[in-house]
């Protein structure tokens, strides 16, 4: 019942620490809303340089681990893993306030934490999350953006009748961040229109932003065509694209978590010989 359920979550919480992968479970506020995040560090005394990792409308932070424990521990680099609005511990959230609100807290979070370095900061995000961090890469002062397969415009100002065409694991993984999993697709159509980056005024605004930022995509990705990450390409005075010859939405994570720690890990050391 619900009373064992809450008896149990001390211990489930604390059961964390011994892991294969140790992680602490944090809360983060997103005005006023408690959300519980992840937070992975590397063995040592620190503070570390720290990533602030999202995934997309179908998944959770949970999906994390490997990045950290493959990747950016022995890089000596932290994590803090966090859900999208809409989805996971941050159900309660609504994608209408930004699609980046939980990073914006997260970078908050990490910005009080005496184990991060403030000045090696950075943010990922792949999918629906690639969106969120392209959000932030314009809004937010961090070390370094990584945006994945993100939907930027296009997508988002598709008629109904094209949105039926994208597979349909996407499509009702994002009608369901909108409370939407049971509506037809033109109910959709009018707030997917208001996450659109050019629309918000963000892409394509001659806004130039000197954050250094990677873009990972495929040359066939149905919501993320090439044409929009020129535009997001742009905006950045400092910018690196890999274009995987794959068709389909994303690269494997095999592929792509090993270019994301690689490039975060040159980042660091440009700003460490400076």
């Amino acid at each position: 019942d619900v009373r064992a359920l809450e008896k149990a979550i001390p211990t489930y919480l604390e059961a964390g620490a011994m892991m294969n992968v140790p992680v602490r479970h944090v809360e983060i506020r997103v005005d006023q809303v408690p959300v519980n995040a992840y937070l992975h560090q590397p063995a040592g005394r620190g503070p570390f340089p720290f990533v602030i990792n999202t995934f997309g409308s179908d998944v959770t932070k949970e999906d994390s681990f490997d990045l950290f424990h493959r990747e950016l521990e022995p890089r000596g680099i932290g994590m803090l893993a966090v859900d999208m609005p809409g989805i996971g511990e941050a159900r309660n959230l609504s994608m209408a306030n930004g699609s980046d609100q939980m990073l914006e807290a997260a970078l908050g979070y990490l910005r009080e934490y005496a184990g991060a370095r403030q000045d090696r900061i950075f943010i990922v995000g792949g999918s629906f999350g690639g969106n969120a961090a392209a959000r932030a890469f314009y809004r937010l002062d961090v070390a370094g953006v990584v945006s994945m397969c993100a939907p930027l415009h296009s997508p988002f100002v598709m008629p109904p009748e094209a949105l039926d065409q994208l597979p349909r694991l996407t499509i009702d993984g994002v009608k369901s961040r909108f409370g939407l999993l049971d509506r037809t697709t033109a109910e959709l159509s009018p707030l997917l229109a208001q996450t659109s980056l050019e629309l918000q005024g963000f892409m394509g605004s001659n806004t130039t932003v000197n954050t250094p930022l990677l873009v990972i995509s495929t040359n066939r990705d149905p919501v993320s065509p090439l044409d929009d990450l020129n535009v997001l390409l742009g905006s950045a005075t400092d910018s690196e694209v890999v274009i995987l010859d794959i068709e389909g939405h994303c690269p494997p994570r095999w592929v792509r978590e090993p270019m994301i720690a690689r490039w975060v890990a040159d980042k660091i050391q440009e700003l460490d010989d400076h």
